[in-house]
């Protein structure tokens, strides 16, 4: 009687593909509004647009997981929420339980994440699981497990396609789609705070691949956005859509050598407008446009770094003695090219008043084979930036010089590896590094 009543019950359960294709029907409408809302940076009324199609006590585990995976990188908390009310609703269900794996993953949560993921090993609802499982057992400290469990993917064909895409998925934090609306809504509103902001946002993607990757769609849509409230003939707006317009250019072409090309030459032509190619000019006001202007003139070979370094020295050096980072940057970068000895002390004003990272790489860099992993810089550095993989080497390097720690270092370099933008290099030698350990634990 007890097997009928399963058999009855199994043949009666709602099926989820159903509900799943029902829930795609219901939401049409929203979807076809979405673009529209996010063009204007209007996420609650993105929001509101899908919430207010089907009452909340209708829908069903498919209806929230939707909603969930819909708004997953607009609005990671509102999605938390639906997908916490999916797995409620409905653990079982396999696309459900990779969902709020995710989302264990993304809040730090790894053992219960890690429980998750090894469960869909035999469903294949996500591809990338496996690799997802990997960093859960690396940061829950199973290295072993980890360690075999790469093994047996990283002959995969999709590890390449897994590292361009799982470090967002897994990354924790403000989402890239998530900061753009909310510079996009600012701006919309008649504001044009942000602008150099949300112009560099969409033409520099972080790539483990490239140096960044324009992300074209949106950046036309923000410059078009952006131009009805800042004047386009202002010298901010020129200043800051010459440096876009050079950089979105070599970036599309592939980054090929701009010193003295013809590419570099016909770009120059905006940034001579400016003054930027005579002696006596004014480096840019905004940190954003300064930096990437600065970058465009050195490596075209449009300015020599000593000429460059003659003219703007003084002004950045007043400006970063008032905390502005950006100024610190140009001025490292243009005292370095110009072999210039005041670099060192750039770099250490960088890293005590503004704790620039790259600052701190510098100073870092400088101790060679010396830096141990006491050096107060460097646990200062870990400490305000964790998941950086550079630091973590260094981290690592010092430990195996030491003789001590270097597991738990390598680990902390596979993490690393696994967040934004993701770093299949360090992971692919920091796993190499862990089985030589492992396979002789007396070493270490």
């Amino acid at each position: 009687m007890q097997l009928l009543l399963l058999t009855l019950a199994a043949l009666t359960a709602p099926d989820f593909g159903d509900d799943w294709r029902q829930a795609t029907l219901d939401y049409v409408p929203a979807r076809q509004k979405l673009t529209g809302f996010l063009a204007s940076g209007d996420l609650e009324g993105a929001e509101q647009s899908f919430l207010g199609l089907v009452p909340e006590e209708k829908r069903s585990a498919a209806h929230v997981l939707m909603l969930g995976d819909t708004f997953q990188s607009y609005d990671p908390e509102f999605a938390r929420k639906q997908h916490a009310k999916a797995f409620e609703l409905l653990p079982e269900e396999p696309q459900v339980a990779q969902a709020w794996a995710l989302e264990l993953h993304r809040a730090g949560r790894c053992a219960e994440a890690e429980v998750l993921y090894a469960r869909q090993n035999s469903t294949r609802v996500d591809l990338f699981a496996g690799f997802s499982r990997v960093d859960c057992l690396v940061r829950t400290g199973q290295l072993a497990e980890a360690l075999a469990l790469w093994h047996s993917a990283s002959d995969s064909q999709l590890l390449s396609k897994a590292f361009r895409v799982l470090p967002d998925r897994i990354g924790g934090g403000e989402t890239r789609e998530h900061r753009r609306l909310v510079l996009r809504q600012a701006i919309a509103t008649g504001s044009s705070e942000g602008a150099e902001e949300l112009v560099f946002h969409d033409l520099m993607r972080p790539s483990y691949l490239r140096r960044f990757e324009v992300e074209r769609y949106e950046l036309d849509l923000d410059r078009a956005l952006i131009t009805k409230n800042l004047d386009p003939q202002s010298r901010r707006s020129r200043e800051l859509f010459a440096v876009c317009d050079f950089w979105g250019a070599l970036a599309e072409r592939g980054f090929p050598s701009a010193n003295g090309s013809e590419l570099a030459t016909k770009l120059g032509e905006r940034l001579r407008e400016l003054g930027w190619l005579e002696a006596g000019s004014e480096p840019p006001a905004h940190a954003l446009v300064l930096r990437w202007a600065t970058s465009a003139l050195l490596e075209s070979g449009l300015r020599k770094p000593s000429e460059l370094l003659s003219d703007w020295e003084r002004a950045l050096s007043a400006r970063l003695e008032e905390g502005d980072a950006g100024a610190g940057r140009a001025l490292l970068e243009i005292q370095l090219a110009a072999g210039s000895p005041q670099a060192l002390e750039a770099e250490q004003l960088l890293w005590s008043m503004a704790h620039e990272l790259e600052a701190a790489l510098a100073l870092l860099a400088r101790r060679g084979e010396r830096l141990e992993s006491s050096d107060p810089v460097l646990r200062a550095a870990l400490q305000r930036f964790p998941s950086d993989v550079r630091l973590c080497t260094l981290e690592a390097q010092c430990a195996r010089r030491e003789g001590k720690g270097e597991r738990e270092a390598l680990a902390r370099v596979i993490a690393a590896g696994f967040q934004p933008p993701g770093s299949l290099e360090a992971v692919q030698s920091g796993f190499e590094r862990l089985d030589a350990l492992l396979a002789t634990p007396e070493r270490r």
